[in-house]
C-alpha cells in the first residue's frame, strides 16, 4: 500500500514540474445563479461540461488566455476582494459582473464566450434578431 502512495505522489510531482503555469482564467454567470464565479483552469474544453453538471446548462462562460493562470486569478480575486461572497472562495457578487469582465478584458487575452446551450428554436429567434 505504501508503495502505491509513493508512486502516486511521484506522478503528481512530475505533473507539477511539467506544468508551465499557462492556461485560462474564466468568469461564469447565469440568470439562475446568484453569484459570479471567477476561476482558472489548464483545460478550457472541460469548463462547459463541468459547469453544466454543477450549475445547469443556462450559464455563460467568458474565457481568457493566461501565461500564469494562478497568478492572474489571484490578482483578479485580490482586486475584487470586497465583493467576495465567502472568504477564500471564488464566488463574487453578481452586480459587479461588468467590472470583472472589464478588468479581465484590460489585462488578459480574450479567447471566447461560451453561451448557454439552447434548443434550435431559440437559436432561430436569435438569428432573426441579429
Amino acid at each position: 500500500m505504501e508503495k502505491n502512495k509513493g508512486e502516486k505522489k511521484k506522478r503528481l510531482d512530475d505533473k507539477k514540474r511539467l506544468d508551465d503555469g499557462s492556461g485560462y482564467v474564466y468568469i461564469i454567470h447565469g440568470r439562475r445563479l446568484d453569484f459570479v464565479k471567477i476561476g482558472m483552469t489548464k483545460n478550457k474544453d472541460s469548463l462547459r461540461p463541468r459547469y453544466n453538471t454543477a450549475y445547469g446548462s443556462n450559464t455563460t462562460i467568458h474565457i481568457y488566455s493566461s501565461d500564469d493562470r494562478r497568478h492572474d486569478e489571484t490578482l483578479i480575486h485580490d482586486q475584487f476582494q470586497k465583493y467576495r461572497l465567502e472568504m477564500n472562495h471564488e464566488l463574487f457578487k453578481k452586480h459587479k459582473l461588468t467590472s470583472y469582465i472589464g478588468y479581465c478584458n484590460d489585462r488578459l487575452k480574450y479567447i471566447e464566450t461560451s453561451l448557454p446551450e439552447v434548443d434550435d428554436d431559440v437559436k432561430k429567434i436569435w438569428c432573426l434578431c441579429m
